[in-house]
């Protein structure tokens, strides 16, 4: 199973990104994955959950992201898969949100 989670704010969305992908933890044990997008473009990070909580592996990330724009993908099967549909859609959303 896998659980994506997406945030839009006009201020900074990464600790409501942090805590709703933290949420659906029940939904992946292996790997999770954020990105954010702000002035300085895209962050992002991707790590290996299975011996620790997500949010042991994400609380140094979130101390350096910044931006108002984030998705964010857990998951314990087909995780390639999972990241590339969540970067299409962030990349989409992104695009139709600028213009």
């Amino acid at each position: 199973m896998s659980g994506f989670f997406g945030v839009a704010s006009k201020e900074s969305c990464v600790l409501d990104l942090f805590f709703g992908i933290d949420y659906h933890s029940h939904l992946g044990t292996r790997r999770g994955g954020m990105a954010v997008h702000g002035n300085n473009g895209f962050q992002r990070s991707i790590h290996n959950i299975q011996n620790s909580p997500f949010r042991t592996k994400f609380e140094k990330d979130i101390e350096e992201f910044e931006g108002n724009l984030g998705i964010g993908c857990i998951s314990d099967n087909n995780f390639e898969y999972c990241v590339s549909s969540m970067f299409i859609w962030y990349i989409s959303f992104i695009k139709r949100t600028a213009s």
